[in-house]
């Protein structure tokens, strides 16, 4: 059977020593089903779930819940015919995930992207930005005039806003850091909170009476729960989709339920959804493919799947400093050179990664495979800096000095190392796909932009725990 590259998680554990690319079967489809060669997957705060336990899938699994890419194959159905051969968004509802050179979904669950869009965006079309506008969705639904977004530095939160200024709708901006109030003023929002200053309770409470507020969207958790609940008037609302604090809700006070009728609700995407008809379904995407045609998504930088853990660690560093992508296309290590990883069984076959160098990257390839052979048309990729005015940089990373801060400075130099100037595939039939394993294309790709970047990786297992745990409980919004 034809092999592919993929993440595999075989041990829950917050140093993600449980994780590491290896070569797996390419899986069958099923009726109703379709393979996805996947361009690009987000790491979402959901995956950090299935990675540390929180969320815990049967083992061996290959996290990622959505991703962007080409159906390949089909495995019957009108559905499937319908997105066969197209570029499309997809949400993995269960099953293995994205993080893989392909991917086996519903159909139903493919989303066709019409539009031109680039990989930054269309990857987060299927899960990210239709939370976000299904949250708004439940918000008008319970009546609500006014809306607290908390967590509004991250990915939804942040297009929760956006939503909200498109439909007239008045929202209250809650952010975790002092810096991230530019961040919202930046684009255009006019009520900001910042929930680590002192009195910011009554500050929230005296806007929710002026703007009249009466439902709050709560991603992050912890004690601000109850502080938010109480700022709304009599009968308002409080909708928890996400915990990214890492702690229990708390701070609730009895009053605010009993004498003022106050409640508290949850939101899953899946169940929420569900209780539509396939018609509204479908018709749910339109607007968010609206949206994202009108304002298009930026990155913070993109990675190999052989990087994969590293560029994890970073996304938890600081979540709302935007996306890092997976692509699963760039190689950086031939599976024809790959080694044995002491983490795992022995008789899997890991595909482990050099030391993360300039150097390392810089050699990296960019493929486009296809089923019968994942080795073909590949092309090089150089080193590329993430700003057109990033200077070189010379650095060393030792995640233990960085465990007790919100954001190191190793950060900034993996921004230049991780980006990189991708095209995405063309979108190919199944029969190209197919046909492709006979020749092989090779391109050089040319960037505007290079660094010279030199970082040491020292990381160990114990560092890697302390820097989950402090960028757990850091975590301000979604991403």
């Amino acid at each position: 059977m034809a092999k592919m590259r993929a993440l595999v998680l075989r041990e829950f554990c917050e140093d993600l020593t449980g994780l590491a690319t290896e070569l797996v079967d390419i899986p069958e489809c099923g009726s109703g089903e379709v393979l996805v060669r996947v361009e690009a997957s987000p790491i979402n705060p959901a995956d950090l779930d299935v990675l540390c336990g929180r969320t815990r899938p049967p083992l061996p699994h290959i996290p990622g819940i959505e991703c962007c890419g080409t159906v390949v194959q089909t495995g019957g159905g009108i559905m499937s015919w319908w997105v066969s051969g197209v570029r499309v968004a997809c949400y993995v509802r269960s099953g293995n995930g994205c993080w893989a050179e392909f991917v086996r979904v519903r159909a139903a669950d493919c989303v066709k992207l019409n539009a031109p869009l680039p990989v930054d965006t269309a990857c987060l079309l299927s899960y990210s930005a239709l939370t976000a506008h299904m949250l708004v969705d439940k918000a008008l639904a319970a009546g609500a005039t006014g809306i607290i977004n908390n967590g509004a530095a991250g990915y939804v939160g942040s297009s929760v806003f956006k939503i909200c200024s498109k439909k007239k709708i008045p929202v209250v901006n809650v952010v975790y850091r002092a810096e991230q109030v530019s961040v919202l003023t930046a684009l255009g929002a006019q009520h900001v909170v910042h929930s680590g200053e002192v009195g910011w309770e009554l500050l929230l409470a005296s806007m929710c009476e002026q703007l009249c507020i009466n439902y709050c969207l709560d991603s992050v958790g912890g004690a601000t729960t109850g502080a938010l609940l109480h700022a709304m008037p009599p009968g308002a609302k409080l909708c928890v989709y996400g915990n990214l604090s890492g702690q229990q809700h708390s701070g609730i006070q009895t009053h605010d339920l009993t004498m003022h009728e106050k409640t508290i609700e949850g939101f899953s995407l899946d169940s929420y959804v569900n209780r539509k008809s396939s018609i509204s379904k479908m018709s749910l995407m339109q607007p968010v493919l609206e949206l994202a045609v009108q304002d298009q998504s930026a990155t913070r930088a993109k990675s190999t799947l052989e990087q994969a853990v590293d560029s994890i660690r970073l996304y938890m560093l600081c979540m709302t400093q935007g996306k890092i992508l997976l692509m699963p296309g760039v190689r950086g290590i031939s599976p024809s050179s790959a080694r044995s990883n002491t983490h795992h069984h022995p008789h899997t076959h890991s595909v482990s990664s050099p030391p993360l160098t300039a150097a390392a990257f810089s050699s990296t390839t960019f493929s486009t495979p296809s089923i019968a052979n994942t080795t073909t048309a590949t092309a090089s990729i150089p080193l590329v800096a993430s700003s057109p005015n990033a200077p070189a940089t010379t650095s060393s990373r030792n995640t233990s000095s960085t465990s007790n801060s919100e954001e190191s400075p190793a950060t900034y130099v993996y921004r230049d190392i991780l980006s990189a100037s991708l095209a995405p595939p063309s979108t190919n039939s199944l029969a190209a796909s197919s046909s492709s394993s006979s020749s092989t294309t090779t391109t050089t790709t040319t960037a505007t932009t290079t660094t010279t970047t030199t970082i040491t990786t020292t990381t160990t297992a114990s560092a890697a725990a302390s820097v989950m745990a402090s960028a757990t409980t850091a975590a301000a919004a979604t991403s």
